[in-house]
């Protein structure tokens, strides 16, 4: 199981997530909460597309300061 820290930054109404391993996987909403499930989402997808391209997947990191890890 791989777990990919997220970043999550105060933007406008809402928060951005990142993920500092998977630049392909950057998702918002409306609260952390709401950004915290679409995070979710979005890295699923980007490891999906790299299961179907063959590429190498990215290592994921280690969670530090306000990130969170999302295991997959």
């Amino acid at each position: 199981m791989l777990g990919y820290p997220a970043l999550f930054t105060p933007e406008g109404n809402g928060f951005v997530a990142t993920f500092p391993d998977m630049l392909e996987a950057i998702t918002d909403g409306g609260c952390e909460r709401e950004a915290m499930e679409y995070a979710a989402d979005a890295i699923a997808a980007a490891l999906s597309k790299y299961v179907k391209r063959r590429p190498d997947i990215p290592r994921a990191g280690k969670a530090r300061g306000n990130r969170r890890g999302w295991c997959f």
